[in-house]
Formats: C-alpha cells, structure tokens, sequence
C-alpha cells in the first residue's frame, strides 16, 4: 500500500500548496488535493467508521492530510471532512481546536495566553458594548490598538489615544460589519520576530521592524526583514510558553520585546507564509513536510 499525502487546500502552479506538494515527494508516494465539495461520506450501522471517497477514490488509508487553504466558501464542508478524516484514523496537521479557531482566532488567542506572554485587550461584540468597555477605562489603559477578528495583512489597525477616538472607531467599524473587534493594549516593541513552529518544534525565525512611518510590523505594510541573532532566550521563552493546542500544527507566531523587557507573543497565524525568512537558507515547506511525516502513516 502506498503512503498518499492529501491537501485540503487550493490547488494549481504557484499556489500556496504546490510548495508544499513539491516538497513532499520526498515523504510520500503520491499526493492528490481533496475538494471538500466532492466528499462521499458513507457511515453503515454498526461500524464504528465512515468511508470517506473523493471522484470514487478511497481516502480511509490516507498517511497524512495538511489542512492548509481551504477553497474559498468550502469552511463548512472543510471541518466535516476534517472531523471524518479524524474518525478513519487519518493523522491532520492541525489540531481540531487551532484549526477551529479561525472566524474568532484573536479572541481565542487571547484567551489561551494566559501565561504571562499574553496581552491586555479588550473585546467588543457590537458597538454599544465596545462603547461600555471603553467607557469604564482609565486614561493610562490607552493607547490602544485596534485589531480586526480576520487577518488583513496589517489594514484595520489602528492606534487610538483616546477615549473618544476609541468610541469614533467603534462607531466606523461597526457600521461597515458585525464582527467582533479586538482592543489591545498599546506596547513599544524595541524588537519584532516572526518564529516558525512545527508540532510544536521551533524550525526559524526573521527579525522584522516597521517602515519609518507605521507602528506595524507586517510585510505587507512596509516592514524590512532581516535574519534573527541570538534568539535562544526567546525561543526558551516561546518552548516554555507556547499553547497546548499548538502542539499539532503549523504556525508562524510574532513576537515582540517590550521596552520594559516582556516577551509578548502578539499573533499566532495558521500555516503562514514565509517570504522573511528566505534569507536564512530555511526551506520552510521541506521542513514542515519532514516534522509532520513523523506522525504521519506509514504503509511500508
């Protein structure tokens, strides 16, 4: 039996898969992609497992599945096929609840950062609850930093002094959707790092540092890059620190020292890119590929 390797994931030369089929070949016999609209789910009385096909090809011995981009408006249809794949005894990059998280995942960051890497924010539901919170601050808990729920390459955040920018904000955010915001609270990075985790292995990292003009350190916004040095403090810290639920999984987190010298762990993204850390020499998706091939099936 042949050790197959499924993407969930968009497919086609140059997406963000291929980079990872490419590198795969060296772990698995074949790789084929799985369209989470194109799943036959059969589940018979008195089994205990489903059978899963996909155009009529059996995945119930499938060696590995990576969860990485799901077709755009397949969410839905993506955690069924995660959940059933689960139930056939087919390992998955991610944890259930990492992956689960996306739609609250700043929210749920906040909440499993509780040991001592985490940062103060507030959450606001809606306008009027947002307005309550700010409300009831006091003047040193600002500024604050605006952090939409959905990643957007660094756009939506913003820096508010004061209170009524604070309400000024929330009033422009919710008239445009009814998505939760986040309210961080404003920290004076003296260094910025993108860390690169796989199963909970650290594989590398970049220093990164915002443009001239921004507070933010996102490539998409400016931020120059540059190899890290001396990071074994700070990946102790991360060793030490990092969630139970990122034991399984691939993530790029940033990281940032404060000026009063705090490790804060800002963001934890899901198979993130990695144009930054180029310069270091890593092949990332050869090495997430070789981490995750150790918990992967193996039929020979």
């Amino acid at each position: 039996m042949k050790n197959v390797l499924g993407l969930i994931s968009n497919e086609g030369k140059g997406s963000y898969a291929s980079y990872y089929e490419r590198e795969a070949v060296d772990f698995y016999d074949e790789i084929i992609y799985l369209d989470p609209r194109k799943i036959e789910y059969t589940i018979r009385r008195g089994e205990n497992k489903p059978e899963l096909k996909c155009n009529g090809r059996d995945l119930n011995n499938l060696s590995m599945a990576y969860v990485l981009s799901p077709p755009k408006g397949t969410w839905t249809l993506t955690i069924l096929l995660f959940k059933y794949l689960m139930a056939t005894g087919c390992p998955i990059s991610d944890s259930f609840e990492m992956f689960r998280r996306d739609g609250i995942g700043k929210a749920y960051e906040a909440l499993s950062s509780q040991q001592y890497c985490g940062t103060t924010c507030y959450i606001a539901t809606s306008f009027f609850a947002g307005r309550k919170l700010v409300e009831n601050l006091h003047a040193d808990d600002f500024p604050l930093v605006t952090k939409p729920v959905y990643g957007q390459h660094g756009k939506g955040i913003k820096k508010v002094d004061t209170p009524q920018e604070a309400v000024q904000y929330l009033k422009k955010h919710f008239n445009r959707t009814k998505d939760f915001l986040l309210l961080e609270k404003f920290i004076t990075y003296v260094k910025e790092w993108r860390i690169y985790v796989v199963d909970g292995n650290i594989v590398g990292s970049y220093e990164k540092s915002a443009s001239a003009d921004s507070f933010i350190a996102n490539l998409h916004q400016g931020a120059k890059t540059r190899p890290s040095e001396s990071m074994e403090d700070v990946y102790n810290f991360i060793r030490s620190h990092l969630p139970k639920q990122c034991a399984l999984g691939i993530y790029g987190l940033d990281v940032g020292l404060s000026s009063s010298g705090d490790i804060h762990v800002i963001e934890t993204n899901r198979c993130p890119g990695w144009k930054g850390l180029r310069g270091s020499g890593i092949n990332f998706p050869y090495e997430a590929n070789r981490i995750l091939f150790k918990r992967a099936r193996k039929f020979k």
